[in-house]
């Protein structure tokens, strides 16, 4: 049986140039969730793979509980995702595309009786799926990743070393497939910070406090 999706992107998330070049007539910009009110979504399956915030995540899941009653999978790297998925309960499942990963295998929470439409959903998309047992503030991969890559911007902001002998440092020393920086540019700066804020506004952790630095890197919209 053919499963019809509807992917919803934002223009800053690492699938968008290739999801755009492929010409796939299922996948759909989005530049604020009231942008959704253009669609009819009856599609079998609705992807969110929008690198959102917390205020611009909830607008558009507030929205997709009004527009649709087909299941629904949130891209929650960048928001406490166990909260979103208590508040929203509408949704089937949540994954985490946001941070690159250089093996293009991705963290996924999905409800059982879902699970076959989502696996075919990434499966077209040629990606792997990890699945695991809860989300938490940005998943796992994301979390590390976000506070390894801050350490390396912490070390740039005190003249410790250059970003080329940092990346170089962590491929060779501790045998990262990315150095941080690369990382960081991969993914963009801008989502590194936003995950990093959440984590703090969540936690009240100082350990979360985002290098002046990165936020330098990071776009202002």
């Amino acid at each position: 049986m053919t499963t019809n999706i509807r992917i919803l992107i934002s223009r800053d998330h690492h699938f968008f140039p290739i999801l755009e070049s492929s010409g796939r007539a299922d996948v759909t910009i989005l530049s604020r969730g009231a942008d959704i009110e253009k669609l009819e979504l009856k599609e079998d399956l609705i992807l969110d793979l929008t690198a959102w915030g917390r205020e611009k995540k909830s607008d558009l899941l507030e929205r997709l509980c009004e527009s649709t009653t087909k299941p629904v999978i949130s891209d929650l790297s960048l928001v406490w995702g166990e909260a979103f998925l208590k508040r929203y309960s509408f949704i089937a499942g949540a994954v985490a595309t946001v941070f690159h990963s250089p093996t293009a295998t991705y963290e996924s929470f999905v409800r059982p009786e879902h699970k076959p439409l989502l696996d075919k959903a990434f499966e077209s998309l040629g990606i792997s799926l990890h699945p695991v047992e809860e989300v938490g503030i940005g998943f796992t991969f994301p979390r590390i990743s976000a506070m390894v890559i801050n350490e390396a911007y912490f070390a740039l902001e005190e003249g410790l070393a250059s970003s080329e002998d940092i990346d170089t440092a962590m491929k060779f020393g501790v045998n990262y497939p990315l150095g941080p920086i690369d990382w960081s540019l991969r993914t963009n700066p801008k989502h590194i910070v936003t995950l990093l804020d959440e984590l703090q506004s969540v936690t009240g952790d100082q350990r979360y406090r985002a290098s002046m630095r990165l936020r330098l890197e990071s776009p202002l919209s």
